[in-house]
């Protein structure tokens, strides 16, 4: 597990980062980074778990979700597909925190370089609708969770996400 202080900073450095590159000063705020450690907390109880299981994909998106977040592999191909690709901006930006851009390295990416798994979690929440929640309002913070990243077909429940942030995340 992170030491939630330390994934704290890093996720705030990093969003700071992305909007100065991107020039969207909304992709920072305190309701992101606590969205984002909300978000750590319930996926992989605060970095415990880097990957969803051990099964070996066949393909670059195939397979179990990674990173702290556990983002899935189709989940990162569409925000590729259906938003990056029509937005160079964020495109640009996001490239500058991988550590090789090159396909084979990918899942490298979304397993050890917390930066890149938190810019790829802040443009999967930029890219919904609405405004997030007050950063203090951790219910409502869970429930923006549920909504736009676990869904209602996810195994995942508000009164476990707000557990969890209290557990792994504060």
């Amino acid at each position: 597990m992170i030491k939630a202080v330390h994934l704290r900073e890093v996720i705030t450095l990093t969003l700071k980062e992305l909007a100065d590159l991107a020039k969207k000063p909304k992709i920072y705020s305190k309701a992101a980074v606590e969205l984002l450690m909300l978000t750590a907390a319930q996926e992989s109880h605060g970095g415990k778990y880097l990957k969803q299981d051990d099964n070996n994909p066949k393909t670059l998106f195939d397979g179990p979700a990674l990173g702290i977040y556990q983002i899935e592999p189709t989940t990162a191909a569409d925000l590729f597909t259906n938003y990056l690709a029509f937005k160079a901006d964020l495109l640009g930006a996001q490239i500058t925190f991988a550590t090789s851009i090159n396909e084979g390295n990918w899942r490298q990416n979304m397993m050890g370089n917390i930066p890149y798994q938190t810019v790829m979690a802040r443009l999967q929440y930029y890219r919904k609708p609405g405004s997030l929640p007050e950063y203090t309002d951790i219910d409502g913070l869970a429930k923006y969770y549920k909504v736009h990243w676990n869904t209602h077909l996810g195994k995942a429940t508000v009164e476990e996400a707000i557990k969890n942030y209290w557990r792994f995340g504060k």
